[in-house]
C-alpha cells in the first residue's frame, strides 16, 4: 500500500494513494469519498523527531577510497527541518560550492525500536520511501563538518510516500538520474551492514520512535547536482522520487 501524508483545508492527515485518487485513513475527520491529488498539498510522508544515516555503508566507496569498511557503523543526523516534499526544490544555500545528492532507500519506523535483535527489525518498520541525501561538500571539508554539511534546509527529499509492502531486498536496484540521464545506479547487495543490521545497530545507540527514518547508505558513485537540474532517486519496487533544483532565490540582484 503506498501511503501519503497530505493537507488538506488546515488537516493534515495519512491518506492511501489508490488509482491515483487519496482514501482518507482518519476516520475521525469524516472524509468519506475519495480526493483528487489536486485537492490536496502531498507532505514528506512522515513528520520524524530524526532521520539517522551511515557514512561509508557501501562497499565500492570504501575500495574507491582505499579505505577498510568500517568495523561499527558511523552514525550522523539529518534534522527534520531538511525534509522536503517530492516537488518541491532542493534550495542551493549562497556561498556553498559542490553539493553531493546520493540515492538512498529510507526506512520509516512503525513501532518504538530500542536494543532490538536483527531477525525482529522487518515487525517494527511502517515502510519503506525513497530518499535523497544531499551534502554541501566543500562545507563539510573545510567549514562545519558533516553535520553541518547535511542539515542545511530542503537537504532531504522524501517520499514520494510511503511503500508498506516490503520490496525483495535482494533485487532492489537504486537509480539516481539529473536531467532524466543515470548518472548512478547500485543495489543492496554494495552495503556493507544490510538495512535490518544497520537499525537493529542504530536501536542499540539511541531508542527509534514511530515514524523515524533511517537511510541504509548511498550509491556508490557521487552525484554533483547544480542550479535548473531535475534530481530523481528511482527506486524499483518503492517509488519515484523527483525535485529540481535551483539557487537560493536570496542571490537573485
Amino acid at each position: 500500500m503506498r501511503i501519503l501524508r497530505v493537507l488538506r483545508q488546515g488537516k493534515t492527515f495519512y491518506a492511501s494513494l489508490q488509482d491515483r485518487e487519496l482514501i482518507c485513513l482518519d476516520k475521525s475527520l469524516g472524509i468519506t469519498s475519495p480526493l483528487a491529488l489536486t485537492e490536496v498539498r502531498v507532505l514528506p510522508p512522515v513528520a520524524p523527531s530524526k532521520v539517522v544515516g551511515v557514512v561509508l555503508n557501501s562497499r565500492s566507496l570504501a575500495k574507491q577510497q582505499d579505505m577498510e569498511p568500517p568495523r561499527h557503523p558511523e552514525l550522523f543526523l539529518k534534522p527534520p527541518s531538511a525534509l522536503i516534499s517530492p516537488g518541491d526544490s532542493v534550495v542551493l544555500p549562497a556561498g556553498v560550492g559542490q553539493v553531493m545528492l546520493e540515492g538512498q532507500l529510507a526506512l520509516v519506523m512503525g513501532r518504538t525500536a530500542r536494543r532490538i535483535a536483527v531477525q525482529d527489525v522487518p515487525e517494527h518498520l511502517f515502510g519503506y520511501a525513497c530518499a535523497a541525501d544531499i551534502t554541501a561538500w566543500d562545507y563539510a571539508m573545510h567549514q562545519g563538518g558533516l553535520t553541518g554539511a547535511k542539515a542545511f534546509d530542503t537537504f532531504l527529499p522524501l517520499g514520494p510516500w510511503i511503500e508498506t509492502e516490503a520490496p525483495d531486498l535482494a533485487e532492489l536496484k537504486i537509480s539516481v538520474l539529473l536531467n532524466s540521464q543515470p548518472v548512478a545506479e547500485s543495489t543492496l547487495e554494495e552495503l556493507i551492514l544490510t538495512p535490518w543490521e544497520l537499525v537493529a545497530a542504530v536501536s542499540r545507540i539511541m531508542t527509534l520512535n514511530p515514524g523515524d527514518v533511517v537511510l541504509c547508505g548511498a550509491t556508490p558513485a557521487r552525484c554533483w547536482i547544480a542550479a535548473g537540474q531535475e534530481a530523481r532517486v528511482d527506486i524499483a519496487g518503492v517509488g519515484l522520487l523527483i525535485n529540481p533544483v535551483m539557487s537560493d532565490p536570496g542571490l537573485v540582484q
